[in-house]
């Protein structure tokens, strides 16, 4: 800042300084949001900037191991660099060329149950099946359920898959359910 205020000085331009933007009493940065996408905590990184955080890019064939458990998936190809921690997330996904968003389950991991070597995006549409597979996705992120685990076989990952997507429509409601409180508040205020 010093050295910009005496730069702008000599050179004939003003220097403003502007004060960090807090959320909640924490000061917002770049740093700060990409510690928490890294660890996983993407709730609080979309907190702070004011929107899910996202990952964007082409779909890609993936191993057909989803479709075995009759869950089918897309499979991402992000362009991003800075990826989610290894778990299970709920997001919402949106098509290119389209504005609305489909409730999802994201895994990113290597599938360690069938020794997986490389990291995959993989995302399984809740209400939604396309007719044909879209070209680019993006898939925003709002809260993660759990890490990535390896598991005894396929039934116990049957079974925890179904744990999964049960627990992200009981938060899909829940979450419907207080926007539908909070419009009907708003409503009656303004009788």
């Amino acid at each position: 800042m010093k050295l910009l205020k005496e730069l702008g000085a000599k050179s004939g331009f003003a220097v403003v300084v502007i004060p960090p933007v807090q959320y909640h009493g924490e000061v917002v940065s770049s740093t700060i949001i990409r510690r928490e996408v890294a660890a996983g905590d993407v709730s609080h990184a979309g907190r702070l900037l004011g929107r899910p955080f996202a990952l964007t890019g082409e779909v890609v064939p993936g191993t057909g191991t989803g479709r075995k458990f009759y869950v089918s998936t897309l499979n991402l190809a992000a362009e991003q660099e800075l990826i989610p921690a290894r778990g299970v997330y709920i997001t919402r996904t949106v098509f290119e060329g389209e504005t609305c968003s489909h409730r999802s389950v994201t895994n990113i991991g290597v599938r360690p149950t069938f020794n997986g070597l490389s990291l995959s995006v993989e995302t399984h549409l809740l209400d939604f099946q396309p007719e044909t597979t879209p070209k680019r996705i993006e898939v925003r992120f709002w809260e993660r359920l759990r890490e990535e685990k390896k598991f005894s076989g396929p039934e116990e990952l049957r079974a925890q898959i179904a744990s999964d997507i049960a627990r992200a429509n009981q938060f899909f409601s829940r979450l419907r359910r207080s926007r539908s409180l909070r419009n009907a508040s708003v409503s009656a205020s303004r009788s």
